[in-house]
C-alpha cells in the first residue's frame, strides 16, 4: 500500500516501510508466465486511470521561514479536463521555491502514476521487493513494484509507472505578504484578584471573583493560572489568565467623595504595571454606558478624564464614585492600592464555592518570562451574595419625642432604577435589622419587615442614659439569603 508516497508492506500483523531501491533489473517478456499446468495464462494487463481522477490543482501547505514560520501554501496546476483540487498539509519548514517544486513534482507524479501494469513472472522475480524500481522489456520508462505475491506457481506483480529523468523546472514560489508580529520578550507577570459586588442581572450564590493579569512589557500574552493553598502548600492549576488586563497601583491617596454623581474635585494618580498600556478619557455619554469602570482598593468607580503625566503614569479625575454599592469603600483609601480597569474580556473568572466566603484566596500566575510565580491574595467576603446597603435614610422627630425613621432599599437585581416603580426585592423576604449603638456598643436591636420604623421616646431616653456620654447612632442593614448588608449609618443626636 502507498501512504504519503511511501510504500508499505504488511507482515506479521503490522505495517512496515518497504525498503525498495532503484535497480537495473529488466523484466524481459520472455520471463512472463504464459501457462500453468497446461492452462494458458492471460498476458499482462495495462490500465490507465482517467485524467479526471488527477486534480487540476494541487497545493502544499507548509511552514515558510520567510513568513516567520507561519503557514504558507504553494500550488501547481495542470492543463486538461478535470475539476478537483487537493491540498496537502506538510508539517515541515520549506521555502516557497522548494514547496512550489514539491507541488509540481507531486502533480507530475500523479499524472505519471495513472498507468498500472500487472504481470505474472516466473521464479526469477521472487527476489523483487515492494518499492523496487525496474524496467519492463516492452514498456517505456521505469516501473515501481507496488505488490508482489507468489500465487499459483507464478510471481504476480503489480507495477505502477514511476517518474524519472529530468523534468521541466517549476515556476518560482512566492511567500506573499506575511502579517508579522514583533519578536518581544514576554516579561514578568503581575496579577490581581478582583471581587465584584452584585451585577444587577442575576442573584449570585457564590462569590464573584476574577483574576486580572498583565506583564512588564508589550510581549506579554497570557500565563498559566494556579490557586495556591498555603495550608497544604499545593498550587492547583485552574486554567490560564485572560488577555492582558490594565493593572497598576495608586501613587496618591484617593480622597473621599460623594457617590453616584460626577466628582469634579477629586483626583488620583496611578502608575500602570505595563507602560505600553494606555488610559483614555471618556465623554459623559460614554460614562453612562459604563466606560472606564475600574476598581481602586475595594471601590468601583469611573473616570472621565485621564491625563498622562509620565511614562505609564496617569492622573484620573472627573470621577463617578461608589459604583454598584461600593460607596462604603470611598472614604478609606491608601497609597499603593491596586488599580484594575474592568473589562470583561480581560478578566479570567475564578470558580469558588459558598464555603470560600471568609477565607483568603491566593492566586499564582506563571508566564514564559517568569523566573518565579506572580502572586496576589484577597480576603473573600462574598459581597455579590449580600444585599446592597439601604440608602436615603431619614430621621424625623415626632410630637411626644418619638423618632420616625425611614430609608430606601436597594436590590441585587436593580441597579437600573426606572422612575415610577420599585426595584425587585431579590431576596426571599423583605427584612431589616436595626441597631442603636454608642461608641461601637450595641444598646438596642430589633427587626422590621418594612422600610420604616419608630424609635419610641422612652427607648431613646433609656439608650441615651446607657450610652452617655457618647452620642447615639443607628445602623440599618437589609437581611438577605446569605447574610446582611453593610450598614446605613444615621446619627441620632
Amino acid at each position: 500500500m502507498s501512504v504519503h508516497d511511501l510504500q508499505w508492506r504488511e507482515g506479521e500483523g503490522t505495517l512496515a516501510l518497504a525498503a525498495g531501491k532503484v535497480t537495473d533489473r529488466a523484466l524481459a517478456s520472455s520471463r512472463e508466465v504464459r501457462g500453468i499446468d497446461g492452462e494458458e495464462q492471460q498476458p499482462g494487463r495495462k490500465q490507465r486511470t482517467p485524467i479526471e481522477a488527477v486534480p487540476v490543482r494541487l497545493g502544499i501547505r507548509h511552514h515558510d521561514p520567510a513568513r516567520d514560520f507561519q503557514v504558507g501554501i504553494q500550488t501547481a496546476e495542470r492543463p486538461g479536463p478535470g475539476r478537483t483540487s487537493e491540498e496537502h498539509d506538510l508539517p515541515a519548514v520549506l521555502g516557497a521555491d522548494d514547496a512550489r517544486r514539491l507541488a509540481d513534482r507531486k502533480l507530475r507524479t500523479a499524472l505519471k502514476r495513472r498507468h498500472l501494469l500487472q504481470r505474472a513472472c516466473d521464479c526469477t522475480a521472487l527476489d523483487l521487493k515492494i518499492g523496487d524500481v525496474v524496467t519492463v522489456g516492452d514498456q517505456l520508462g521505469r516501473w515501481l513494484v507496488e505488490a508482489s505475491d507468489w500465487d499459483d506457481m507464478a510471481v504476480r506483480l503489480r507495477l505502477r509507472a514511476f517518474e524519472t529523468g529530468t523534468q521541466p523546472a517549476a515556476l518560482a514560489g512566492d511567500s506573499g505578504a506575511a502579517l508579522l508580529e514583533r519578536d518581544l520578550a514576554q516579561g514578568a507577570t503581575s496579577v490581581a484578584v478582583v471581587e465584584l459586588p452584585p451585577d444587577g442581572v442575576a442573584l449570585a450564590t457564590v462569590p464573584t471573583v476574577f483574576c486580572a493579569a498583565t506583564g512588564a512589557n508589550q510581549g506579554w500574552r497570557r500565563a498559566a493560572l494556579f490557586r495556591y493553598r498555603p495550608e497544604l502548600e499545593v498550587a492547583e492549576p485552574i486554567g490560564r489568565t485572560a488577555p492582558r488586563a490594565v493593572l497598576g497601583v495608586a501613587v496618591t491617596i484617593l480622597p473621599g467623595g460623594a457617590p453616584w454623581r460626577i466628582d469634579r474635585l477629586g483626583m488620583v494618580e496611578v502608575t500602570l504595571d505595563n507602560e505600553a498600556d494606555v488610559l483614555v478619557s471618556a465623554e459623559d455619554s460614554q460614562l453612562l454606558q459604563s466606560a472606564n469602570l475600574c476598581q481602586i482598593g475595594d471601590e468601583l468607580l469611573q473616570f472621565g478624564r485621564a491625563v498622562p503625566i509620565g511614562p505609564g503614569r496617569y492622573r484620573l479625575s472627573r470621577l463617578i464614585r461608589g459604583w454598584h454599592g461600593t460607596e462604603w469603600a470611598s472614604t478609606d483609601h491608601a497609597i499603593d492600592e491596586r488599580f484594575v480597569l474592568l473589562d470583561a474580556a480581560r478578566l479570567a473568572s475564578v470558580e469558588l464555592a459558598t464555603v470560600d466566603v471568609g477565607r483568603s484566596l491566593t492566586l499564582r500566575a506563571v508566564g514564559s518570562g517568569d523566573a518565579v510565580p506572580a502572586e496576589a491574595s484577597r480576603l473573600i467576603d462574598g459581597r455579590a451574595m449580600l444585599p446592597p446597603t439601604p440608602v436615603h435614610g431619614r430621621v424625623i422627630m415626632l410630637t411626644g419625642g418619638d423618632m420616625a425613621i425611614g430609608w430606601v432599599r436597594r436590590s441585587r437585581l436593580g441597579w437600573n432604577w426606572p422612575d415610577g416603580t420599585d426595584v425587585p426585592l431579590g431576596e426571599e423576604l423583605e427584612s431589616y435589622l436595626l441597631r442603636v449603638t454608642a461608641n461601637g456598643r450595641v444598646l438596642r436591636e430589633w427587626e422590621t419587615g418594612t422600610s420604616a420604623a419608630t424609635y419610641a421616646a422612652a427607648q431613646i431616653a433609656e439608650d441615651a442614659a446607657a450610652g452617655a456620654p457618647w452620642p447615639l447612632q443607628l445602623e440599618i442593614r437589609q437581611k438577605g439569603m446569605w447574610g446582611v448588608s453593610r450598614p446605613l449609618l444615621l446619627d441620632l443626636f
